[in-house]
């Protein structure tokens, strides 16, 4: 159901969104960085303002409103607070230990998770009752969806309210935060290699002419902006919660790497 929105045609459908928010991204950037006002800006926090921006109106039908105001939405900056607390969560479930969540986890945090979903979720009711064809990621999936019917009416191939609101929020997100990570990272990682932040300049300036010209075609050329992109996946990524592995049985090898099932014993207070 969701597919097609990564897919080629999915991407161009999306492509007049996406200039949208970088023309903001680049014109408050322009405006905030004159010779004038002689002060830095930090970089990470633009880079959130508009990647969150963007994805809010892909998933939610509405842009959280950042790159306008230049500041933080209340239900990011709860989103931010909330990461560390699914760190633990996803540790103390997956050591067997969900029991301590409760003398763990503050009610207040518990709380500002709550309050994250119900966000959410108004969101993505108010999104079903636009058009089919916003151009963003719920397009395809509204038109074979039945967003009004019950959990337990779901048929193949049609999604309910109650599978919307979950996709939307792990859409927001998978796409906003880890991207401007990224990219955070990446212009780190140029500042601290002038070599690379002069080829890869210099592959830009001599590219494109205008701003016009810079589109999804166009830019997919750029081998070696491509490749800086990709190294700094590798050296700077982005997401902070990294999935569980399960060793099989007798161990395995990877990459030549031997891997090995460790037992892990769990001490209580009375046994010292």
């Amino acid at each position: 159901m969701l597919s097609h929105a990564f897919s080629a045609q999915g991407l161009r459908d999306q492509e007049a969104r996406i200039h949208y928010f970088v023309d903001i991204l680049i014109s408050r950037l322009a405006s905030h960085s004159t010779p004038s006002t002689k002060k830095s800006l930090d970089l990470g926090s633009w880079f959130n303002w508009k990647t969150f921006g963007l994805i809010g109106d892909l998933a939610f039908g509405e842009s959280f409103g950042c790159l306008e105001t230049t500041r933080m939405h209340p239900w990011i900056e709860s989103l931010f607070a909330n990461l560390k607390t699914a760190v633990t969560i996803t540790s103390l479930k997956r050591n067997k230990l969900g029991f301590l969540l409760p003398l763990v986890i503050s009610k207040r945090l518990l709380y500002a998770r709550a309050e994250n979903y119900r966000y959410s979720s108004e969101q993505v009711e108010k999104r079903v009752k636009y058009d089919k064809d916003r151009g963003d990621f719920l397009d395809c999936a509204l038109k074979h969806g039945n967003p009004e019917k019950a959990i337990d009416e779901v048929t193949a191939k049609g999604m309910t309210m109650e599978e919307f609101k979950p996709n939307a929020f792990s859409l927001v997100l998978g796409g906003s935060e880890t991207t401007a990570t990224l990219l955070s990272g990446m212009v780190f990682q140029l500042l601290c290699n002038p070599r690379a932040l002069e080829r890869a300049a210099k592959e830009i300036r001599e590219k494109f002419a205008s701003i016009q010209e810079i589109t999804f075609a166009s830019t997919a050329q750029l081998s070696y902006m491509l490749a800086v992109l990709d190294e700094a996946m590798r050296v700077y990524p982005p997401v902070p919660i990294l999935p569980g592995r399960i060793v099989p049985e007798g161990g395995d090898t990877v990459d030549g790497v031997t891997i090995v099932t460790k037992a892990v014993t769990i001490a209580t207070r009375e046994q010292g």
